[in-house]
């Protein structure tokens, strides 16, 4: 099934469905700082746009994404589209994962964030740009 062809202009480009999601041991899912090796953290714009669901393999369409409650509740395609009873992912305020820092450094080598990416992630979190 396509999506509608205004979903695109809708994004917010907040790039929040590009930050890895995590599970909590109750079950809860959280948005992690870590994201998508070709998103462009200065812009939120992903820089494979055209190919990035062959270039990514964990990139979702916006309607899988929707259907799988992996797009933060702030995110315009939930307000227009998302279910009632949706319920994304929940970001964490900066100061959590500085106190896990072990377990965002453990997500990190899981996903392939290699430690100078990370660094730049933690520095720009620590600087309230992400």
């Amino acid at each position: 099934m396509s999506q509608p062809a205004e979903w695109p202009d809708i994004c917010a480009r907040c790039g929040g469905c590009c930050r890895y999601k995590a599970q909590l041991l109750g079950g809860e899912k959280i948005l992690t700082p870590l994201h998508c090796p070709h998103l462009d953290r200065a812009t939120r714009l992903c820089r494979v746009y055209e190919t990035r669901h062959t270039a990514h393999g964990a990139c979702m369409s916006a309607r899988q994404a929707l259907t799988a409650n992996c797009l933060p509740d702030s995110c315009p395609y939930v307000k227009r589209y998302g279910a009632r009873d949706y319920r994304g992912p929940r970001s964490m305020p900066w100061a959590w994962w500085a106190e896990h820092r072990e377990y965002l450094q453990a997500l990190a080598v899981r996903l392939g964030v290699g430690p100078a990416e990370l660094a730049a992630i933690v520095a720009d979190c620590e600087a309230g740009r992400w």
